[in-house]
């Protein structure tokens, strides 16, 4: 499900590493735009599956600046057995008070898609249940689409 949510950015918070429970800002730093995954929980197989289906569009996502987030709604540990599940090089957060949920105002099951400024274009509204995903070839053009932005619309321009 589409959804043309309020979120105008990814919020600014720090949440631990599923690896390692190190506390990792949400938004990047780099020059990395975001695709932020929402779990519906970290033993939830469609999640799970669809994570993996980005694994095989993982040259794609790289090609054009994409990493991937993954929240997990549950502790440290629990996160970390999702991200030994997943890939390893994948970010995978834990969200044990599900502060980001509250923060993006959606819920598990949501992809949103922002830029390396931490802009957001586009949401993808989950629901309970539901794994209503967009297509890893949508994904990766989303970010090719965020990739060719020229400066000056961005504001970089003198």
């Amino acid at each position: 499900m589409t959804s043309d949510t309020a979120l105008r950015s990814i919020p600014d918070l720090t949440l631990p590493r599923g690896s390692d429970g190190v506390p990792t800002r949400l938004r990047t730093t780099g020059r990395e735009n975001t695709v932020l995954i929402l779990l519906h929980s970290a033993d939830c197989r469609g999640c799970i599956d669809y994570l993996r289906s980005l694994v095989a569009a993982r040259e794609g996502l790289q090609d054009w600046d994409g990493r991937v987030v993954a929240v997990v709604p549950a502790g440290v540990s629990e996160a970390g057995r999702v991200r030994e599940a997943v890939e390893p090089s994948f970010l995978v957060l834990a969200d044990p008070d599900g502060r980001c949920r509250e923060a993006c105002g959606v819920g598990g099951g949501s992809i949103i898609i922002a830029d390396q400024w931490g802009e957001v274009f586009h949401v993808y509204a989950g629901e309970p249940d539901s794994h209503d995903f967009p297509a890893p070839d949508e994904v990766v053009e989303w970010l090719r689409f965020l990739a060719i932005q020229c400066p000056e619309c961005q504001g970089e321009a003198l």
